[in-house]
């Protein structure tokens, strides 16, 4: 960790980051974010993409079919039976779900324990929570003040935004290119 490598999609990186926060605090906001105007590349494979995989790999396996869809976006109502696919796919290597996402990208988007957080420090260089007011996920026990930075995320996008170029800036992974939306 921090040394450079050949980022996930190509180009030199010298980093890789993990964003955490509760469901609906702009963590894939974010991740999208650092992916268009970063060194750091985010290809859409977040913990729960990698849980979803695996839901639908035993669904399958069981002779049952299931619409990808609507099982990611009801993943909110079931966190219990999500958190449980999740606990097995790291019952051997508590960082199996981290590994196969820095296998495609730099942002680890959805750490959820601290056990995660504590072990991926070997794996990830940097650790932000995204702060917004937003019902809290059970599912969640990694705390704000356990991450190394807190962006806060209350204002709307214009602002979310100019936190994360001057967090970009500050770590020198901005790439100068301009914001999509505003």
């Amino acid at each position: 960790v921090g040394t450079s490598r050949q980022a996930a999609g190509g180009g030199w990186c010298s980093m890789r980051i993990s964003l955490i926060g509760h469901g609906g605090s702009g963590k894939d906001t974010a991740a999208v974010w650092f992916d268009g105007h970063t060194s750091l590349r985010f290809n859409g494979m977040t913990t729960s993409v990698v849980i979803l995989n695996e839901m639908v790999k035993r669904e399958k396996e069981g002779g049952r079919h299931v619409d990808r869809r609507t099982l990611f976006e009801a993943r909110r109502e079931n966190r219990e039976e999500w958190k449980s696919v999740g606990d097995d796919l790291m019952r051997e290597d508590p960082l199996a779900i981290i590994r196969k996402i820095i296998g495609a990208c730099d942002v680890v988007v959805g750490i959820r324990s601290l056990r995660e957080l504590e072990q991926s420090k070997s794996l990830v260089d940097l650790h932000i929570w995204i702060d917004r007011d937003v019902p809290p996920d059970p599912t969640v026990s990694v705390l704000a003040g356990e991450c190394d930075l807190v962006i806060p995320n209350y204002s709307g996008l214009s602002e979310f935004y100019g936190s994360l170029e001057r967090l970009s800036r500050a770590l020198n992974i901005y790439t100068g290119a301009t914001c999509l939306a505003t």
